[in-house]
């Protein structure tokens, strides 16, 4: 087996061992605490994401490195039966997963281009906006680095001025915390047992969106309007999978939506306390210090996992 070879299958191995070992870990852990609330969209996001961010990362700086650093250039030596069937995981993880993002990529750039013909106007914060002719009310943003708006005729026909705002201001929420590339990346790393976790983060995502829009209790009777007048409609038209509407067929989360605009009450603005930013500086200053060390350690490990 060639040096490169070797190289590329230790790097998937360890890829998908770190990758499954954290998935299972955090479905197992998610049966326990499924069933409590208030967990925030971001928190949420970032568990689901961390499987693949962390060997992902792992891979990157430390796997790779490690290997061309310490590895000694040579075609001579085989890596195990055990190494391969990993690596052939992680190739799996790897491919599916391009392949899942490119084609809902794809799918929302079709579905851009096929109903970008209708009044255009700009809404700021560098999104647009176009009033098509979709069947049913609808109103979503679809696209990553240059999201539109897009609001059929039927729901500005439906929506008060003030409800057609609210709805405006709900989905530029959505652009602004980036859902759709959030969406996109979601696709790079399925896992089973995952499903109800990702649907825990677009059901808060929701939540965060309309707590974003809302500024008092009379928008927020503005926005329950919206909702239920959207709802209330047929939505026929199957939409990209990347894409953020006001209401999906599938928002199970409707009725915990509406209870919590009624109910309304101002929230304090978040602040990111300073010890945070200590903590992050002194890891990372810790990390750099052991670097070279750990990297021995890591290709040791990798040399244990190849035979």
């Amino acid at each position: 087996m060639t040096y490169l070879v070797r190289g590329v299958v230790i790097s998937l191995a360890m890829f998908f061992a770190i990758y499954g070992f954290l998935s299972l870990a955090i479905a197992a852990g998610w049966r326990i605490f499924q069933g409590r609330r208030g967990l925030s969209a971001g928190l949420l996001y970032g568990i689901r994401i961390l499987p693949f961010a962390s060997a992902a990362v792992a891979a990157s700086i430390l796997i790779v490195p490690s290997f061309l650093y310490l590895e000694p250039f040579g075609d001579g030596e085989q890596v195990g039966a055990f190494a391969m069937l990993l690596a052939g995981g992680g190739a799996v993880v790897v491919v599916v997963g391009m392949l899942s993002a490119v084609w809902a990529w794809w799918s929302a750039g079709r579905f851009a281009s096929r109903y970008a013909c209708g009044r255009y106007f700009f809404l700021g914060s560098g999104l647009s906006a176009i009033e098509v002719g979709l069947p049913g009310p609808l109103v979503l943003v679809v696209g990553i680095w240059r999201p539109t708006l897009f609001v059929s005729r039927q729901a500005s026909e439906l929506l008060a001025d003030r409800e057609m705002h609210i709805a405006i201001e709900h989905e530029m929420a959505h652009v602004r915390f980036r859902d759709n590339l959030k969406k996109l990346l979601l696709l790079l790393c399925r896992f089973p047992f995952l499903g109800d976790l990702e649907r825990r983060w677009a059901q808060a995502s929701e939540f965060a969106a309309d707590d974003a829009a809302v500024r008092d209790p009379s928008s927020a009777l503005d926005l329950v309007s919206a909702l239920l007048k959207i709802a209330s409609g047929p939505q026929p038209v199957p939409v990209p999978a990347t894409a953020m509407r006001l209401v999906s067929n599938a928002d199970d989360a409707l009725r915990e939506r509406v209870e919590r605009l009624l109910r309304w009450q101002p929230h304090p603005a978040r602040r990111t306390p300073r010890s945070y930013f200590l903590f992050v500086a002194i890891a990372l200053g810790l990390f750099i210090a052991t670097y070279v060390p750990l990297l021995t350690q890591i290709h040791e490990l990798t040399e244990l996992l190849v035979r």
